[in-house]
Order: structure tokens, then sequence, then C-alpha cells
């Protein structure tokens, strides 16, 4: 990066611009990805916190994936009918239904991840492992940002 590049310099709205594009190329390219395995990029973030978290109550996927309880409920019942998921309705509180990862999810999951992560490599191979190092670092600290 030149110095006249550099972010203190380059205006704020090429800045913007720059960001916009990479956003829009990145969604794109998971999103044709996960298309080619039946999935959208929603269906695949619920998949991967039903992955990392066991069961997990609608409320609480709704309030992890930024969306409504009634988008939450479709995505479930989509993927409900694809046995990728179950719900579950709580032992203590019978309102309060959650959704879990079922063995044939939790193999759709591990097969997707790994070809997205052989066709990722190949889509940034001019980034360094570093630079993406860097990237998601400054990404976790603008998605905390309030």
């Amino acid at each position: 990066m030149t110095r006249e590049e550099s972010p203190n310099r380059l205006p704020t709205y090429q800045i913007g611009l720059i960001e916009s594009r990479a956003n829009r190329n990145l969604n794109n390219f998971m999103t044709d990805q996960l298309a080619s395995a039946g999935l959208t990029p929603p269906k695949w973030a619920l998949l991967g916190v039903l992955y990392d978290g066991g069961s997990v109550s609608m409320h609480e996927l709704a309030e992890l994936l930024g969306v409504s309880s009634a988008f939450v409920s479709r995505l479930v019942k989509e993927l409900a009918a694809e046995e990728f998921v179950r719900t579950d309705i709580g032992l203590q509180d019978k309102r309060i239904k959650a959704a879990a990862i079922t063995h044939q999810g939790r193999d759709h999951v591990k097969s997707i991840e790994l070809r997205l992560r052989k066709n990722l490599r190949e889509y940034t191979k001019e980034v360094t492992s570093e630079d993406l190092e860097s990237y998601l670092k400054v990404l976790r600290i603008f998605a905390s940002l309030q």
C-alpha cells in the first residue's frame, strides 16, 4: 500500500467504495458456492451456529443471526424438511422451542465446509495468510462495535 493509499489519506468515500466492492465480491462468491450445495447464506449460518452450539432456542438463533424469529422458524422448517435439523421442546417450559443439528446435518456441514475452504483458498490465492488473519481481526472489531 502506497502512502497515498493509506487509510489516513484515502477519502472516506473511496474507502466505502472499496469496502462495498469487497463485500459484494465475497458475498457473491459465497452465495454461488452455497447455492451449488442447495443452501443460502442464512441457512448456512444457522447450520453453523447449531453445529457449534448444539441445541439453541429459536429466540437465541434470531439474536445470533440478526434476523426475526419468524425468519428463523421458516429456515428451521426448511432445514428440518431436509433432515438437517430437528426441533426440540423445552423440558421445563413447553413453550420454548429449540433447534438442533442432526447427524445428517453434521455430515452435510463437514463436507460443505471442506469444499468451501478449498474453493475459498483458490479464490483468495493472492491474499497471504497473514493478511487474511488481519482482515478477520478487523472484521471482528467492527462486528463488536455498537
